[in-house]
């Protein structure tokens, strides 16, 4: 089984998902399309935040660091941290 950035943000939105209906205590089946949605996106993003951190930060693959700069990758990859932290931290309280 391959284990890319795809599966791992899903794993993350499930456990966001999971997350949520522990913490107010709902079933599974009251939680709105709306909220999955949400937390699937932020997991997408939140997961290339890290893949542009990374790159940024160690420089892999060099034709990408090349091309772009090592500045860029690491503003980019912090504002869509924040940005996707943001989301989940919100829909989370709310």
């Amino acid at each position: 089984m391959q284990f890319d950035w795809i599966t791992f943000s899903t794993l993350l939105a499930f456990f966001l998902v999971a997350n949520h209906t522990t913490r107010r205590g709902i079933p599974l089946r009251q939680v709105s399309l709306k909220t999955v949605a949400i937390y699937f996106l932020s997991a997408n993003s939140l997961v290339a935040s890290l893949l542009l951190l990374s790159y940024g930060a160690f420089g892999w693959p060099a034709n990408v660091l090349n091309d772009l700069g090592r500045w860029p990758l690491l503003f980019s990859g912090a504002a869509l941290f924040k940005i996707s932290y943001d989301a989940i931290k919100d829909e989370m309280e709310n």
